[in-house]
């Protein structure tokens, strides 16, 4: 016959094994949702977005198309897939902004065109076509302003200009501004 303590002692150990298995569970468990907020996932996705700013009067602004959005839970960033940006004023043509890939802050106060970005602005009757390619272009577009310091190529018609890095000021007539080593050609056709 089996001892009373003996049979009291393997009681309390099966309890103190319970005890430590349920401990361990509830622990794995609470570090599952740590992991899962360390990885990228999304939170929702949008096809085919057209995101609008108007001006204090009522005047298009700017606009942001993409044919895919995706908006991320872990850092609450939002990818793009084919940006357009759109930047209008009152002087000039829009300017066309665009890239295969774009990226947008939490706060929505940056929005990176990642790769190779393309910014066109059609002809009108007092300025000739423009056509700009660079790199990696930093959109603040509460502060109506774009930079990179990457190359720059510009050529409108026969004229064009290489520089290093670039400034957008989307004003009334979207000025634009090279950085560094500034050099080009330029046919004067009078």
């Amino acid at each position: 016959m089996v001892k009373p303590e003996f049979t009291f002692i393997l009681f309390l150990g099966f309890i103190a094994l319970s005890s430590w298995w349920f401990s361990k569970a509830i622990e794995k468990q609470a570090t599952l949702p740590k992991a899962i907020e360390k990885t990228h996932i999304p939170l929702y996705y949008s096809r085919n977005i057209e995101l609008i700013n108007m001006s204090k009067t009522g005047q298009l602004k700017t606009k942001l198309t993409a044919e895919r959005m995706i908006h991320f839970l872990d850092d609450e960033t939002t990818d793009l897939k084919n940006p357009h940006y759109i930047a209008y004023n009152t002087k000039t043509k829009p300017l066309v902004i665009q890239s295969s890939k774009g990226w947008i802050s939490k706060d929505s106060q940056h929005i990176i065109l990642k790769g190779t970005v393309y910014i066109d602005r059609k002809a009108d009757s007092l300025h000739r076509p423009l056509h700009l390619i660079t790199r990696n272009l930093h959109l603040f577009p509460k502060q109506n302003k774009a930079k990179t310091k990457q190359d720059v190529i510009a050529s409108s018609g026969k004229d064009w200009i290489n520089a290093i890095g670039m400034e957008v000021l989307f004003t009334q007539s979207n000025q634009i501004k090279l950085l560094s080593r500034v050099r080009g050609h330029y046919e004067n056709t009078h």
